[in-house]
């Protein structure tokens, strides 16, 4: 049994209406042949998955995930210009209603909505250069990596962004974002502040660090080393369960496990209950720092 989950591909080959006469299946081992099946397929994200004919999966311009169109109205400035993630964000109050309360709940909710969105405002741009055609396949290349890519770089940045709201709205207002420290690292929110950070008389114990990652993969190494000053690290992601192997090659390396709530069950059992919600992360960031309502 594998340590840790990774990407899995299987493939059939049928005739006719046949049951599949040949089955292979390929596990990425290493965060490198997951990024080149990604690069081909699009981004995949945790608990997603993709079922069709290669033709179809490797066309360069699939979504990673199922998505509802909710049929928002785009700004006509957009239709010129493709916007910011944080434009998108800040637009989406005003077109969509949210009907989750607690922060776990809510992210999850505003993050579906803006992909809705971030979708109908990429069919603008891209759709009618589908429909036209291509006078060569470098073209449709480079137009499928630039879709792929466009993708890639939201979905990151979009979680960070959906953070950064809500910690805001629930008066978390102590942090800072992209902090220089050792070696010119940038992690994604450093609490108090970054002038905390750097300021030597500031009690190590009373700093926070927060990464963000859609996914952990064997990525969850690399924020280790973002903040020396930092022993415990949270980190938060999307990631629909890990190998109880790797979550204690975590706790063993200081990092903590920061989980939407409705997420925790993907999770084994034995673990469930070290996981913490993002508003218990809230709550708890907040009295560190005595920050009140």
């Amino acid at each position: 049994m594998a340590s840790r989950l990774a990407a899995a591909i299987l493939a059939f080959h049928r005739q006719g209406k046949k049951d599949a006469g040949i089955l292979e299946g390929w596990v990425c081992k290493t965060i490198d042949e997951e990024d080149y099946f990604e690069s081909m397929a699009g981004e995949i994200l945790p608990g997603g998955h993709r079922f069709g004919s290669a033709e179809k999966i490797f066309s360069g311009f699939n979504s990673g995930y199922e998505w509802t169109d909710y049929n928002y109205p785009v700004p006509d400035s957009w239709h010129n210009k493709f916007p910011s993630g944080a434009e998108i964000i800040k637009y989406l109050p005003s077109v969509a209603k949210f009907r989750s309360k607690n922060p776990d709940d809510l992210l999850i909710e505003r993050r579906n909505a803006e992909y809705s969105l971030f979708r109908k405002i990429e069919e603008i741009h891209v759709l009618e250069q589908v429909k036209a055609g291509f006078d060569s396949v470098d073209s449709f290349i480079d137009l499928a990596n630039s879709v792929s890519n466009r993708r890639k770089s939201r979905s990151g940045k979009s979680l960070e962004l959906h953070l950064e709201t809500l910690f805001t709205e629930q008066s978390l207002t102590t942090f800072s974002t992209q902090c220089v420290t050792e070696g010119n690292k940038q992690p994604d929110f450093i609490f108090p502040s970054c002038f905390a950070y750097h300021d030597s008389d500031w009690p190590s114990e009373r700093l926070r660090m927060l990464a963000v990652k859609t996914t952990c993969k064997d990525r969850w190494r690399q924020i280790i080393s973002e903040a020396d000053r930092i022993k415990e690290i949270h980190l938060f992601t999307l990631q629909e369960g890990v190998s109880c192997n790797q979550y204690q090659e975590m706790r063993s390396a200081g990092v903590k496990l920061v989980v939407p709530l409705s997420l925790h069950r993907k999770y084994p059992e034995d673990i469930r209950n070290e996981l913490i919600s993002l508003t218990d992360f809230i709550e708890e960031t907040k009295a560190l720092y005595d920050v009140k309502e």
